[in-house]
């Protein structure tokens, strides 16, 4: 077993506490925003997601400092996973412009939302890479195969979503015959889920592997 990097856990003190921070900046505007009268529903739900962000970072800085000495690296992931995924939810404008279609972002006291979302995503995302790192460094030969595995099977379900949002393949899809088009959709499914499946399984290996080492 190799010993766990110590920047692993500064790095994670660092990016926590600047999600958790851009988070309470975020909540502190959407606040302010409501008071003056504002009365759009996206508003309350962003509300929440911030305060979800805020209790990830909470969380994630308490790993960078320690007190989650037994398994870290599940930590992060867990931090990281969390960050991401409500940033990406709290902005559809995010994932609308991806497919390519006009999307109108929030915008909270003249200022968009979008470059703060991205923000979070990009956070969220590298406290989930931090976390892969520290499970190598934790468990490195176990680790590592599982993790090999986890991209293996991973990197085809990143490519056929790329795929998905670019406009000549879903014009291409939409231009095809029904019954074409609905034994691609229902075949992909079923692949792209299974190795979605075998990725995540994986994932969750490695990191099992590595609290037990």
């Amino acid at each position: 077993m190799s010993a766990r990097p110590k920047w692993s856990l500064t790095a994670c003190l660092a990016i926590s506490a600047a999600a958790a921070m851009l988070a309470a900046l975020g909540l502190g505007a959407t606040a302010l925003e409501l008071a003056r009268g504002a009365r759009e529903v996206q508003l309350w739900f962003l509300v929440v997601f911030e305060l979800v962000v805020i209790g990830a970072g909470v969380f994630g800085m308490l790993t960078g400092l320690g007190r989650f000495s037994e398994a870290p690296a599940l930590s992060m992931l867990i931090c990281g996973g969390s960050i991401f995924t409500v940033s990406v939810l709290a902005e559809p404008a995010l994932v609308i412009r991806l497919t390519g279609a006009p999307g109108q972002a929030l915008v909270i006291g003249g200022v968009s939302v979008l470059p703060f979302t991205f923000a979070g995503v990009v956070l969220g995302m590298a406290l989930m890479l931090l976390a892969g790192v520290s499970a190598l460094a934790r468990g490195r030969e176990k680790s590592r195969w599982y993790l090999v595995r986890a991209a293996a099977t991973g990197l085809p379900v990143v490519l056929a979503a790329g795929l998905a949002l670019w406009p000549p393949v879903q014009k291409a899809f939409m231009a095809m015959p029904g019954v074409a088009s609905a034994l691609v959709a229902v075949i992909g499914f079923f692949v792209l889920g299974g190795l979605l499946s075998a990725s995540l399984h994986c994932v969750i290996r490695a990191f099992e592997v590595a609290v037990r080492e």
